[in-house]
């Protein structure tokens, strides 16, 4: 397939439809192997590095496995990320991920009887201990409080608090309310929230339900306004209320160019962004 500027964009797949090669201008050319008939076994990228994948008797990720070239090893190797199921270690955790470790990194998980999270435990290579994380729920699954981990001093419990339509309406510790109260628009967008500071921000749409403007009493205000598919095109703010930021796109939305103006004369500096995206940008995206 070609844009409107004629860059082509070709994929190839087997009999199973699957995809076995792109080539694309901006991401480069990958290739894709697969486990007889079932799934994903490698991804090359155009940097050289393939990523090869491995399963267990369920199908489920036992981890990935960085090469610089294209030959995945039939037998299990040593895997650069590795993940665990059903973990006696981990309350609830058959039939479930229990750990993974990435890098020397680790992260732990134990579930409920209804398979919800209650903690997780995040091990850093160069960090002694790990830091854990607990979730407590309501009835209906929701989450109603969150300890967080010991960070030189007690553990913080975070609770929060639901209107009848499920959306948050506080936000508290044990000795304030960071989001004391939060009332939303009919679209269940944020409307009013009052902040632990004593200040309270608002949010305004437009009629197609995008954000026009938001402020914080007289200390912060942000407009908005947009193109016909909903791209930004201008961001005023009182800070600078004389120099208005403007935003311009191709025709595939792709920003161009950005920059703050005073009046009709440019007083800021504009940036002019190429219509070819930043490849490792889209790279790292794609992987």
């Amino acid at each position: 397939m070609a844009d409107t500027l004629g860059n082509d964009t070709t994929m190839s797949y087997d009999s199973l439809g699957r995809k076995t090669a792109m080539s694309d201008p901006d991401m480069g050319n990958w290739s894709y192997e697969y486990w007889g008939d079932s799934a994903l076994k490698r991804q090359s990228a155009p940097t050289g590095v393939s990523t090869c994948f491995y399963y267990d008797a369920m199908q489920r990720p036992l981890g990935r496995h960085f090469r610089s070239n294209t030959s995945c090893p039939t037998t299990l190797p040593t895997l650069d990320v590795s993940y665990r199921y059903d973990e006696a270690a981990s309350s609830y955790g058959k039939g479930r991920r229990t750990s993974m470790v990435a890098g020397g990194n680790s992260t732990r998980w134990q579930y409920d009887a209804r398979g919800r999270v209650t903690k997780v435990a995040t091990g850093v290579a160069s960090v002694s201990g790990a830091r854990e994380i607990d979730y407590a729920y309501d009835s209906a699954d929701r989450v109603h409080a969150i300890t967080y981990p010991n960070l030189g001093g007690s553990r913080e419990v975070v609770t929060y608090s639901y209107d009848s339509a499920w959306r948050q309406t506080k936000v508290c510790n044990a000795s304030t309310c960071y989001i004391g109260s939060a009332s939303y628009t009919a679209l269940n967008q944020p409307d009013i929230w009052a902040f632990q500071s004593g200040f309270s921000q608002d949010w305004n749409y437009n009629a197609r339900g995008l954000l026009s403007s938001t402020a914080v009493g007289s200390a912060f205000y942000r407009g908005y306004s947009y193109d016909g598919v909903g791209n930004v095109t201008r961001i005023d703010n009182a800070a600078s209320a004389s120099q208005p930021q403007f935003f311009r796109y191709d025709e595939r939305d792709r920003l161009v160019s950005a920059g703050a103006f005073s009046g009709s004369a440019a007083s800021g500096e504009v940036v002019r962004v190429r219509a070819k995206r930043r490849r490792e940008q889209r790279l790292a995206h794609h992987a």
